[in-house]
């Protein structure tokens, strides 16, 4: 039957309308991804940044909704999920030291969750746990080709984010955020991003928080997942965002140059910048491998303990209404198998402490430290002295950890002793594993802090120990060098000297000299001469004795000084360590008087002595003589340089003499002829172009100066090609110099046969 044509136009409005729905579900769902699957009013571009109201309306929900998440209890445990020997949860009553529960399931992420709920990746799901029980009390498949990034819950609402792509690398990228009502196993809402991963959220009372591209953090509505407030950072990364009892920490990474920062979401945050928004950072030296504040949300969470799940910071907040406030005024620091405590105030270390064994999870609470080592013992450690005051054994291999251990304190530290800060970086320090150089480096940079005297005695008997990797060598050095403390340790390691048989060293005198110094010690001269005429002291270190010797010295020394100039002016075992000789003549000038002034002036005037010594001594008696003998060589410089400038023109001119003044027909016939090879294949292509061609004319121009040739004119010149052809070929010619500034030429090729080709000129 013939279509009619309303039929063909409805029948092709159909067909169109089918391929748009097919390609928004199909290849490039992602594009229309948000448009069909996004459920509630979120993560709109025209969505304000920073809005001071927007964040105090969610300060407020925060404190309407108290400090307990409606769903935590009271009972201390901890859950962990294992991967060895075979895959499992598992939880562990703390109170009791007994396993409460084992639910064998695929464990495929880290664990998430609050009081009474543990939520991971099991397999293709997001899986809730009871706490309590072990129970399921919600499963979630994953959509395929989406990563689970993390998940919180509040009340009977878990939520949960999945991403496509990664927030740190270029190319696509997609977020998607899923709340769950967990009593009835019905979807509440969903959203999109359309562009940027979404981190791990967080979630308070009514109120979810999701880190977005790194930048960004996006309040939404529990219930309704509507966005409320957003919060844009503007000169710093947002790695974690986590709710800890009724208040919302955020953190931004750290770098080499800088420690990581821990935020408050509150009024202040608004600023959206690292300075104005009312952060905590450490004021300690960088820590290797940039710890932060709390588990990047952005790396995918597999199981396992991998190195930035063992080097992190740890807190504890306690309520404050302007400020971040830390229980105990006190961070703590987990690097590996290590737990260093410090004051949040001077950032003094106050105590560390060393598990046998590699550490997988640390919990801070008020009162303490809760560990679970690699092997699966949970220890407590004191706040105040970081013993460990009790422990429980696992039969658990841990993959991933999640505490819960409201108001539990196993044990209480009665001891009154406290800790030494300096004996625990010390034992930091010497520990022998290679896996932690660059964190007992770092130890040394806190040990050099400490304004205890007897820390300059534990760096030079560090200095001193020849089996340190050279990494500690070089921190160690910059921490004495740094000290202002500890002179009487100096001072007692000036009467080290070195013996093979009693199997003793001489002392670091390229660190101690600069710090006795900076001390301005007259008590030390003595040691510093000793040293200084002594056979072992190593060449590096005389340069800064001598240094020593002239900031501390006087006038009882000169005849000593003397002496020494007098010895190895010209000693070739100083060659590269002349300024040692220099310094000591510049103590003879400070000390020594006429006498001394006329020593120094023989040294300089005598051949033998060392040429960089004496080109230094030129300058020490004589201020501006290497100014005077830097004009003195600029003058003949510049005079060498006009002679020769001289000399050439003088050339140019002998050879502008000789030329001629116009080129004769004979010598451009010459060279043309040397061209033909430049010109030969511009003639086949005329030739295949006009077979009847008999002879090309060329009239040309040649530049006197250069040689030339410019503004070819060619006869025939209807021949597409051959004037631009033979233009090009003229360029590769330069004919001989002459003195007129121009002249006109002309040239004949005549054509007799294809193979052949004769030129004449005129």
């Amino acid at each position: 039957m013939p279509i009619r044509p309303n039929q063909r136009r409805d029948i092709l409005h159909t067909a169109l309308v089918a391929v748009v729905i097919i390609f928004c579900f199909g290849a490039a769902g992602e594009i229309c991804g948000p448009f069909f699957e996004t459920t509630a009013d979120a993560f709109e571009a025209k969505f304000p940044d920073n809005n001071p109201k927007d964040i105090e309306n969610v300060r407020e929900q925060l404190a309407l909704a108290g400090t307990d998440n409606k769903g935590s209890d009271s009972h201390p445990y901890v859950i962990i999920a294992v991967t060895e020997p075979e895959e499992a949860v598992a939880c562990f009553d703390l109170s009791a030291q007994k396993e409460l529960w084992r639910r064998k399931m695929p464990v495929n992420s880290k664990l998430f969750g609050r009081g009474d709920l543990a939520i991971l990746q099991s397999g293709q799901d997001v899986v809730a746990l009871d706490a309590a029980t072990g129970r399921v009390r919600a499963a979630v498949e994953i959509d395929e080709g989406w990563d689970f990034y993390g998940a919180a819950a509040s009340g009977d609402v878990m939520v949960f984010t999945t991403g496509i792509g990664r927030a740190d690398t270029a190319g696509y990228s997609n977020g998607r955020i899923i709340a769950v009502n967990m009593s009835t196993g019905r979807q509440l809402w969903e959203n999109i991003t359309g562009n940027g991963i979404l981190g791990a959220p967080a979630a308070w009372g009514n109120r979810v928080f999701v880190p977005w591209k790194k930048n960004k953090i996006s309040v939404l509505g529990l219930q309704d997942g509507a966005e409320v407030a957003r919060l844009l950072t503007r000169d710093f990364s947002v790695n974690f965002v986590h709710a800890i009892n009724g208040d919302v920490f955020y953190g931004a990474e750290g770098t080499d140059k800088r420690m990581a920062t821990l935020f408050r979401f509150d009024a202040r945050a608004a600023a959206g910048t690292r300075d104005d928004s009312g952060g905590f950072s450490p004021g300690i030296p960088p820590a290797p491998n940039t710890p932060g504040f709390g588990t990047d949300g952005f790396r995918r969470p597999l199981p396992g303990f991998t190195s930035p799940d063992r080097v992190r910071f740890y807190f504890t907040p306690q309520k404050s209404s302007d400020r971040i406030s830390l229980a105990n005024n006190r961070y703590y620091l987990h690097y590996w198998r290590y737990v260093v405590a410090l004051s949040a105030e001077t950032d003094a270390v106050q105590w560390t402490s060393a598990a046998p064994e590699d550490l997988g999870a640390v919990h801070a609470t008020e009162h303490g430290l809760f560990t679970v080592s690699t092997n699966g013992t949970i220890r407590f450690l004191s706040a105040e002295t970081g013993r460990s005051l009790w422990e429980a054994p696992t039969d658990c291999k841990p993959a991933s950890v999640l505490f819960h251990v409201p108001g539990f304190v196993p044990a209480r530290d009665t001891s009154p002793d406290r800790p030494d800060p300096r004996l625990g970086l010390r034992d930091i320090i010497l520990d022998n594993d290679n896996r932690l150089i660059p964190f007992r480096a770092w130890a040394v940079s806190l040990l050099g802090r400490l304004e205890i005297p007897e820390v300059t005695a534990d760096l030079m008997a560090l200095y001193a120990d020849a089996t340190l990797p050279p990494a500690l060598q070089t921190a160690l050095t910059q921490a004495l060098q740094n000290r202002t403390s500890g002179l009487d340790y100096m001072q007692q390691a000036l009467q080290m000297k070195y013996d093979y048989l009693e199997q003793t060293k001489s002392p670091p005198m390229g660190i101690i000299a600069p710090s006795l110094a900076r001390f301005n010690d007259a008590a030390s001269l003595d040691g510093l001469m000793a040293h200084l005429f002594d056979h072992e002291t190593p060449a590096t270190d005389m340069t800064p004795i001598a240094a020593a010797i002239l900031e501390t010295g006087n006038e009882t020394i000169v005849p000593s000084l003397r002496d020494f100039a007098i010895l190895y002016h010209a000693d070739t075992s100083f060659l590269g360590h002349e300024d040692a000789l220099a310094t000591i003549c510049r103590a003879i000038l400070a000390f020594g008087g006429t006498d001394g002034s006329t020593l120094v002036a023989s040294l300089r005037d005598d051949p033998q002595t060392l040429p960089g010594l004496r080109k230094q001594l030129l300058v020490i008696l004589d201020p501006d003589a290497e100014a005077k003998a830097a004009a003195k060589k600029a003058e003949e410089e510049q005079a060498a340089a006009l002679a020769k400038q001289a000399e050439l023109e003088k050339k140019k001119a002998e050879a502008f003499a000789n030329r001629p003044d116009y080129l004769a027909p004979g010598h451009i016939r010459v060279m043309m002829g040397k061209a033909s090879v430049l010109l030969r294949p511009c003639i086949k292509d005329a030739l295949s172009r006009r077979m009847s061609l008999t002879q090309v004319r060329m009239n040309f121009a040649i530049d006197g100066t250069t040689g030339a040739a410019s503004d070819l004119k060619v006869i025939p010149a209807d021949i597409p090609g051959l004037e631009q052809c033979l233009s090009q070929a003229m360029t590769k010619i330069t004919f001989p110099p002459f003195k007129n500034p121009r002249q006109s030429a002309s040239h004949t090729i005549h054509i007799t046969g294809v193979k052949r080709a004769e030129s004449t000129e005129e």
